[in-house]
Formats: structure tokens, C-alpha cells, sequence
């Protein structure tokens, strides 16, 4: 060490007394704790900020221990090591010189200081610590570590985690990531929310292995279908054509309705992700999205849509056009919210036939969806007796919204099979309805009016605002904790974040401009009214019924 580097800090300070020092920006707590040894440290404790000059040292020599007098936190003299409490505290390289205590006042190079801040936030992960994962993030947004970065960073550390694939944090921090863009919200607020989604329930869990790449003997979305996890994943690390590749999963993921849409919103989700957070997220996110994939429930075997299959059987492909042709929304509306399973059915085919473009056909089956959402029941949320909740209407409109971003960035006759689904997934929750909400006043501001639980002026402000007025408000909302149970804030996070893009889309559309609102107006509906996210009470009930009398929960949407 040069001795340039070296910088007095403290002069006539006896054995056993401490002493705060300022040297620029820092703030010293220097402990003479020998004739010949002494510690300087930094004076905030990492915990909340208090003075650890103050503090009481127990102890001598290498095992010297300094207890912070405010919350009882130790640290080891020797290394700055947090033996009790969280985080360590900085320590400087320490010398004395006659009566002159002299530390190092040196940076360690700025990868090693993020290398050990991503320990550390690992560290606070895995003990479900917020508050330290909260400072671990603004310090590494103070060495200008970019948002968008750290957030690829947790992404791809979460999903090597994930057991069964993609989960609803991922596809939240695709949205999230967008947030961050915009630039509307403090970054270590997102990245906080980013961070709960994103290890709800896999703290302290083993990263899962992986197998190695090989090429596959069958395409991609047959290894899917055909259940094949382990050579599935080793096709997905062995592709090198990341465009077919992505093209393969969006295939397989429209191959009929997986996990109630989950399938759909995850890949128009994972792709969305990497294109924010950057290629390094290719591994493990899309080999993640191809094991759900695998794993998910084909519910289009099931006895509830045997209807729809048939239907559909009968029905020839639907086939991509033109797509300039214009589009009457008025019948396709009636008959999507409330007309039979084929009227629906016809009401996405022949605008398709007809030459309007797929993703407005999607476009128009979100604020469809949306319209549900305005018409839903609150009654039903708390009734223990029903299935169906608010988040079961979120899903209608989060599917078709990611239908459309699939179908705008990769077009494919595959991908129409969505449509359909999402006819019937609108069409089918009509027995959710309820009255009409009523209207009100759009008066004050949004997230007022939802905190008041004013549906009818909350919904009139969604109608009449200016989307650039009320975007910045409805991000904000999104980590308000509005919600706060991880699954509930990734819908939450999703419906908002849809609902905004299909409102702008919709505004910019010559037909479909007069309706532009109703996923807004839903969701901020839905927004207005109190969800269960506590649902012991209801798991009780439900087991109760189920092992006493052989009953589940009545479906109303069939």
C-alpha cells in the first residue's frame, strides 16, 4: 500500500475511547483499541443510520465486538461483520502511528463492492428481511447500477429457483421493468415490489439444475405437448435462432388453454422481459417458461369446455389476411358479452374472415373483457360458496392482452387459436355479471376515488381523463400496497399495466376509439372494492365441505 494512501484521522486518543470524524463525505467512528491497534469504521449503522461511536466494544484483539447502542446490533471489529443484527458495517484498513490513528480511506473496485452488495441482498432474501433488501438496493443504485440491470439480475436468480417454471413474478417484472422505463416512480420503490413477486416462497430454496443443450429429434412444441421436460429444456438451451425459438414457445403455448391463460400471459411476458432487462435473461427465463409449459393443466380436456372444442373442431383454421379491412364493434361486442358460446365464436371469426387484423380482434377482446369487469358481482368476492373471484375476470383481460402483443410481434395462424380461447373465456364468465355500476362525477383524483371506494366517480375519471393524467397516478397505485399479498400485487400490477396499454391502443383505433375505456374503467371498478387476499378462512370452509360432505365450491362460469 502506498503510504499517500494513507490519511490521518484521529490524534491523542486514548486506549478504550472512541471518536466521530468527518473526512468529505464520510463519517468515521475511530476505536483506539490498543497501544498499537486501532478500528475505524463507518459511523452509520448500516441498520438505520444511528452513530456507532457511541457504542459499547467488548472483547480485545481479533475478537473485539462493537454493540450498537440503538437496536443491539454487533459487529466485528476484525472485518465489520454483522454477527447479530443484518448487513456488516464498511471497515478501513487501520494503522497507528505514535498518537496518530491513520485508515486507508480507499474504494474496493466498484465490481467487488456490487459483487458483495449481491451477497448481501441474497442474504436478506433468504431471511425475509425488507428493510435490508431495501437498503441493499439503494446502495446499489448509488453505484450507478442501472434499474433496469439490477432487476435482470433478480429475474434470472429467482428463476433458477423456480421448481415448476414461470411464475406470476416474472410476468409482474416484465411490467415492472416498463415502469422503471417510464421513469413515473422512485427505482428502488419498483425494484422493491420487483423483489417480493419475484422470491415469494423461494427463499432458501436450491437453485433447480438444468440439463445440458442438445438438439432436439422433435420440434419444440411437440416435446412439449408430449410432456418430454428434460429434453424440452435441453432444446430451449440448445437454440441458437432466439426469433424460432420464441416462435416454438408461443406456438406451443397457444396449443389449446393452458393453466386457465397462464401460458399465454407468461410467454408474451418472458419475452417482453428479456427485451427490457437484456439477452443475459434468455437463460434460465425462457428455459423456465418451456417447464411450465410442460407442466401446465390443458384445461381444453376438461369436462367444462368440451363444448368449445367441439365447436371449434367443427370450424375450419382461421387464417391470416390482409388485416386493413374496418371493423363494426357493436355486434361483436353484443355477442361476445352476451350472446351464446357460437355467437362469440363468430364474432372473432368473422372479423378475421373479413380481413380485420388479428391483434385488433384482440384488442377488441380486452376491452370486452374490460366490460366485464365493469359488469362483475361484488357479491361473489366474499362468497365462501362460489369459485369465481375478481382475479378470475383479470385473467380474461390479461390474456387477451397478451394475445395481442404476441400476435404484433410474431403474426402466426397458430397464435389465431387464441382468439377463440379468449371468445370463450369472456363469453363464458357472463354468469359472473351483476347491476350495473352506477356513474358518477369525475371529480378529484383517481386514486382518491378508489380509496374511498367510489366506484361510479372512480370509473368516470378512467372514462374522462386524460390517459398521460391518469398513468402516472395508476403507477403509482401499483406500489402503493394497495395489495399487498405477492399474488394479488402481480395481478394488481398486470391488470393496471394492460389496462393502460389496451386504453392507448384503443384510442389510436379508427373503430374501436369509442370504447377505449373499458378495461380502464373495470379495473380501476375492481380497484374500488375490497379483495380477499387473506384466504384462510376460506380454505378452512372449503376443506371442510370437501372431506365432510364431498362438495367444492359451485362454478358459475361453465
Amino acid at each position: 500500500m502506498d503510504d499517500d494512501e494513507w490519511v490521518g484521522v484521529a490524534a491523542g486518543l486514548a486506549v478504550g475511547e472512541s471518536k466521530t470524524v468527518k473526512k468529505g463525505k464520510r463519517q468515521l467512528a475511530v476505536f483506539r483499541l490498543a497501544e498499537d491497534r486501532a478500528c475505524v469504521i463507518d459511523n452509520r449503522c448500516p441498520h438505520e443510520g444511528y452513530p456507532l461511536s457511541g457504542g459499547a466494544v467488548s472483547g480485545q484483539d481479533g475478537d473485539a465486538v462493537l454493540t450498537c447502542a440503538w437496536h443491539n446490533w454487533k459487529f466485528r471489529l476484525a472485518d465489520g461483520a454483522c454477527i447479530v443484527g443484518g448487513e456488516g458495517v464498511r471497515r478501513y484498513d487501520t494503522r497507528v502511528r505514535g498518537d496518530v490513528v491513520e485508515a486507508r480511506l480507499v474504494d474496493p473496485p466498484r465490481g467487488e463492492r456490487l459483487a458483495a452488495l449481491r451477497r448481501t441482498l441474497v442474504e436478506a432474501i433468504d431471511d425475509r428481511d425488507p428493510g435490508q433488501c431495501a437498503r441493499t438496493i439503494e446502495r446499489m443504485l448509488a453505484l450507478d447500477e442501472p434499474a433496469l440491470a439490477i432487476l435482470g439480475w433478480m429475474s434470472r436468480m429467482a428463476a433458477r429457483r423456480l421448481e415448476w417454471g414461470f411464475h406470476h413474478g416474472l410476468a409482474a417484472s416484465a411490467d415492472l421493468a416498463a415502469l422503471l422505463e417510464a421513469g413515473t416512480l422512485e427505482p428502488g420503490v419498483v425494484l422493491l415490489q420487483a423483489l417480493d413477486l419475484l422470491f415469494d416462497d423461494l427463499e432458501r430454496r436450491p437453485e433447480q439444475s438444468f440439463p445440458n443443450p442438445a438438439e432436439p429429434g422433435e420440434a419444440l412444441p411437440q416435446l412439449i405437448a408430449a410432456e418430454a421436460l428434460e429434453r424440452a429444456e435441453a432444446s430451449v438451451r440448445a437454440a441458437d435462432d432466439r426469433e424460432a425459438l420464441l416462435d416454438d414457445l408461443a406456438t406451443a403455448a397457444s396449443d389449446g388453454f393452458l393453466d386457465f391463460g397462464h401460458s399465454v400471459i407468461f410467454t408474451a411476458k418472458a419475452e417482453e422481459l428479456m427485451e427490457r432487462v437484456g439477452e443475459e435473461a434468455a437463460h434460465p427465463i425462457l428455459t423456465v417458461l418451456a417447464r411450465s409449459l410442460v407442466y401446465a393443466t390443458r384445461e381444453h380436456t376438461l369436462p367444462p369446455m368440451r363444448r368449445f372444442v367441439r365447436e371449434v373442431g367443427a370450424r375450419a383454421p382461421l387464417r391470416l389476411g390482409a388485416g386493413d379491412a374496418r371493423f363494426d364493434p357493436a355486434p361483436f361486442f353484443e355477442r361476445v358479452l352476451d350472446g351464446s358460446l357460437t355467437e362469440a365464436l363468430d364474432a372473432v371469426d368473422e372479423p378475421i374472415l373479413a380481413g380485420v387484423a388479428p391483434d385488433r380482434v384482440a384488442l377488441a377482446l380486452a376491452l370486452a373483457a374490460g366490460e366485464r369487469l365493469r359488469r362483475f358481482d361484488p357479491r361473489h368476492e366474499p362468497d365462501l360458496a362460489v369459485a369465481e373471484t375478481w382475479l378470475h375476470v383479470t385473467h380474461a383481460l390479461t390474456y387477451a392482452e397478451a394475445t395481442r402483443a404476441l400476435l404484433l410481434r410474431r403474426p402466426s395462424e397458430a397464435l389465431l387459436r387464441c382468439l377463440r380461447i379468449g371468445a370463450r373465456f369472456v363469453q363464458h364468465l357472463a354468469p359472473l355479471d351483476g347491476p350495473a355500476a352506477d356513474d358518477g362525477d369525475a371529480l378529484g383524483s383517481l386514486v382518491e376515488a378508489m380509496d374511498a371506494r367510489d366506484e361510479g366517480r372512480a370509473m368516470a375519471l378512467a372514462r374522462t381523463r386524460p390517459l398521460a393524467e391518469l398513468s402516472p397516478e395508476l403507477h403509482r397505485d401499483v406500489v402503493s400496497d394497495r395489495l399487498t399479498r405477492p399474488i394479488f400485487v402481480a395481478h394488481h400490477v398486470k391488470a393496471v399495466v394492460a389496462a393502460l396499454r389496451v386504453s392507448a391502443a384503443a384510442e389510436a383505433d379508427r373503430d374501436l376509439s369509442p370504447h377505449a375505456r373499458l378495461a380502464l374503467e373495470g379495473t380501476v371498478r375492481w380497484l374500488c372494492h375490497p379483495t380477499r387476499e387473506r384466504r384462510l378462512g376460506r380454505n378452512a370452509h372449503v376443506a371442510r365441505r370437501f372431506v365432510r360432505e364431498g362438495r367444492r365450491p359451485r362454478e358459475l362460469a361453465q
